[in-house]
């Protein structure tokens, strides 16, 4: 009976062969109009039919896409790109847009009359085929598949320079692209003016509709495997990050073949066309006060929003339990225990010396021209200087009776390198040498205060003598009593 059975079997194959054959050549020999008709029947009484041996018919085409990608993989190569050239021009378009439209139906159909076309047992069989997928050469095909479109798009990239015109006539593609895009956008947002109740109520809905709980589900998947890279990062680092190799390595690669020059001028003049789109934006804009007046209102009430909601975060930060901000303290106590912010100041310093080296003055003009930019160059002035001493002087003469002056001071020479000072004060007195110079009344200003300097120092000296002359005066006296009395 096997043998029977293996007959009848073999029979089989050759009459489903000759049929198959038949139709290939029906199908080569062009488009059979109304062959689905005829396969499936006028009143479609083979539907069921095909639907139970869909998944035999099926795993038929997949065998004999095995067999037919293997023995094409044997053919030489200008065979098979012929092939493959002349197979593609058998396709067409409309067939397929017409199948994904009727899969379309059937999905929609199924779905809302409660059918599962895809039961859950399927995920065993996808999982076993997943299983017998070689994921090596399919990243491989995968790769190749990629380079060989990326190569053709590069061949015609490289064709399209060898005619600049036919590159000029392409990039001038973009402007009407652009401006049908354009008039797409302003088609569908004048649409959108719909009350505004129904808009908001429909862009709640969509909000309300999207599932919160697996966003953030999905954010604590990206978290969780953040933390995991940066812990293997470590691990292949050593307790140090691993990734600073790679990316030292690709900054080496990358800035390799820059072109400091071509690099340099580009973004000068990135930086000078920008200022001249600012300057044009600026002067149109002053030619319209009304929107002037009104982007500065925007801005007054975004600013005022964000510093209400930064309040709003510092009060609350304000409120937290001891524990909680015991917790911020120690890592702002760890950032500044680390000494990363003393080791930015201590470096942006050392810049800033080096640069007052090779180039004095420098330093003082850079400043000057930071305190302009934010509106305080002002306080840098000379005549600023001057008046704050102005000030500083009157409020001296008014606060001489303070009693926490001589205190002050005190502390703060006991504090002060004097080796240090002594160098300032030589070059202070070189300077104002030539200022005392250039200006008489200033001479005479300063040799007015060095001797009411000169006279309260005197007046403090015969001050203290005489206190310790009336001191030691007393207790002579108190001596003398003393014996006096004894006898």
């Amino acid at each position: 009976m096997s043998g029977n059975g293996g007959e009848a079997a073999m029979m089989e194959g050759r009459k489903v062969k000759e049929e198959f054959r038949r139709l290939l050549g029906a199908l080569r020999d062009g488009y059979p109009e109304g062959l689905e008709e005829e396969l499936l029947g006028e009143g479609g009484e083979l539907v069921e039919e095909l639907i139970l041996t869909a998944p035999r018919l099926l795993s038929v085409l997949l065998r004999m896409i095995t067999g037919l990608a293997e023995r094409a993989a044997a053919l030489p190569p200008e065979r098979m790109e012929e092939l493959a050239s002349r197979a593609r021009e058998g396709l067409r378009p409309e067939d397929v847009s017409a199948a994904v439209n009727a899969v379309s139906r059937l999905i929609i159909a199924a779905r809302e009359a409660g059918v599962a076309l895809l039961p859950h047992s399927d995920a065993a069989l996808a999982e076993k085929a997943m299983r017998g997928v070689d994921y090596g050469k399919l990243r491989k095909a995968l790769i190749y598949r990629s380079e060989e479109r990326l190569e053709v798009l590069r061949r015609e990239v490289l064709e399209l320079g060898e005619n600049p015109l036919a590159l000029v006539n392409l990039f001038s593609v973009a402007a009407p692209a652009l401006n049908r895009l354009l008039g797409v956008l302003e088609a569908l947002f004048g649409i959108l003016q719909l009350p505004a109740e129904a808009m908001t109520y429909a862009l709640w809905k969509i909000l309300e509709d999207i599932d919160w709980r697996g966003a953030a589900r999905v954010l604590n998947g990206a978290a969780r495997l953040v933390v995991t890279l940066h812990r293997g990062n470590l691990i292949l680092g050593d307790g140090a990050p691993h990734s600073r190799e790679v990316a030292e390595r690709i900054a080496s690669d990358l800035l390799g073949e820059v072109e400091p020059v071509a690099l340099a001028e580009a973004l000068a003049a990135l930086a000078e066309e920008g200022s001249v789109v600012a300057e044009a934006l600026a002067l149109r804009l002053l030619e319209r006060p009304e929107l002037l007046g009104e982007l500065a209102e925007a801005l007054a009430a975004v600013a005022g929003v964000e510093m209400r909601l930064a309040a709003a975060v510092l009060d609350k930060a304000a409120g937290l339990p001891e524990e909680r901000l015991a917790r911020v303290a120690a890592a702002l106590r760890e950032v500044l225990e680390e000494g990363e912010i003393a080791r930015a100041a201590a470096s942006l310093r050392g810049l800033s010396a080096r640069l007052e080296e090779v180039s004095p003055g420098l330093r003082a003009a850079l400043l000057g021209e930071a305190a302009a930019a934010i509106g305080v160059g002002w306080a840098l002035s000379p005549s600023a200087a001057a008046e704050r001493a102005n000030r500083a002087l009157a409020g001296a003469g008014r606060e001489r009776g303070a009693s926490q002056g001589p205190s002050y001071l005190k502390e703060f020479f006991a504090g002060v390198d004097f080796s240090s000072l002594e160098e300032a004060a030589g070059r202070a007195s070189s300077a104002l040498e030539e200022a005392l110079r250039s200006d008489p009344r200033l001479a005479a200003a300063v040799l007015k205060v060095m001797l009411a300097l000169l006279r309260a120092s005197v007046r403090a000296a015969f001050s203290r003598a005489r206190e310790r002359l009336l001191r030691l005066r007393g207790g002579s006296l108190g001596l003398r009593g003393s014996g006096e009395v004894g006898r």
